[in-house]
């Protein structure tokens, strides 16, 4: 009976030494023994790390922001945030700034493991602040594809140490989904041919990265990310600028509510269209490809 009591005993260090070598945990609390939480920051990465994990059930993907918060520039944080912060084992961020509210929080959670996921990104800078002098990257990296599988692979590198056991299975789907982004980079890249050098008026500065890599001309945003709405005087300005570019339509985003867009459109004559910065949405492993590729063709509609 006692050798009997022993060997239970033994086989049970087995089980638990093989669990834990096999995907580390930070703790266990109420959370399910052999699962580890990855919590993301919002949408973008989000999707990113879903299709990362897929088919791993031993890792559970949660969006702190869920999936319709939009640009976390003015978020706070929820007390269900607080929990499921301090019961993750990693934090995935987008980075490059967008996370800037979390600074504090996470010098509370000193054991908490984070991936910036912007690292090797090249940024984009922009005037902002309270002075003219002073430039703030643009934090909308995920909106060139390049820039998507960078974030991937810094991603997928921080899972493999999370969790050393599932190596193979998070390198098949990075190969995986990273063919899937580059093949979707060539696709729109050979689309916006249609529309290189095309002037494009958007309510704010989400599409730089887009710009940039389709070769359109993102020549003014609409909104302010500090100030809001436009004056009168920035108003007829934008006017006068929009006529004498051609430009052939104003771009918001889902959702839109402000009135500076509907005022240029009715001085203007030319029409509101919808381009999605993809800060919210379903959770289909496809939704960032689906919106990249609805975005361009939007652009190519109005300039073919």
């Amino acid at each position: 009976m006692i050798i009997g009591k022993r060997l239970i005993s033994i086989l049970l260090v087995l089980c638990l030494t093989l669990t834990l070598t096999f995907c580390y945990r930070k703790e266990d609390g109420e959370k399910e023994p052999d699962k580890v939480l990855v919590v993301t920051t919002f949408y973008p990465v989000y999707i990113f790390t879903l299709n990362l994990t897929w088919g791993i059930k031993e890792i559970e993907v949660s969006n702190m922001t869920q999936q319709n918060a939009g640009c976390l520039h003015d978020y706070r944080l929820l007390t269900r945030d607080m929990k499921l912060l301090s019961d993750a084992d990693m934090l995935v961020l987008c980075g490059a700034g967008m996370e800037s509210f979390l600074e504090e929080i996470l010098r509370q959670l000193p054991a908490l493991r984070t991936v910036d996921s912007s690292v090797g990104v090249r940024l984009l800078y922009e005037s902002g602040g309270v002075s003219s002098h002073m430039q703030t990257a643009n934090s909308h990296i995920w909106m060139s594809v390049k820039n998507a599988i960078i974030q991937v692979d810094n991603i997928c590198a921080a899972l493999k140490s999370l969790c050393p056991g599932y190596t193979d299975e998070l390198e098949k789907n990075r190969t995986e989904y990273t063919l899937r982004l580059q093949n979707l980079y060539e696709e729109i890249t050979a689309f916006s041919k249609e529309f290189t050098g095309a002037p494009i008026v958007s309510v704010h500065n989400a599409f730089g990265y887009m710009a940039k890599e389709l070769s359109f001309d993102a020549v003014a945003q609409i909104e302010s990310e500090s100030f809001g709405e436009p004056s009168a005087r920035k108003l007829g300005e934008l006017s006068k600028l929009i006529k004498k570019l051609g430009v052939k339509a104003l771009f918001v985003h889902p959702g839109y509510t402000g009135s500076a867009a509907e005022i240029l459109s009715e001085e203007t004559g030319i029409p509101l269209l919808i381009l999605n910065p993809i800060t919210g949405g379903d959770a289909q492993l496809t939704s960032y490809e689906d919106l990249m590729r609805k975005n361009v063709r939007t652009i190519a509609e109005i300039y073919k």
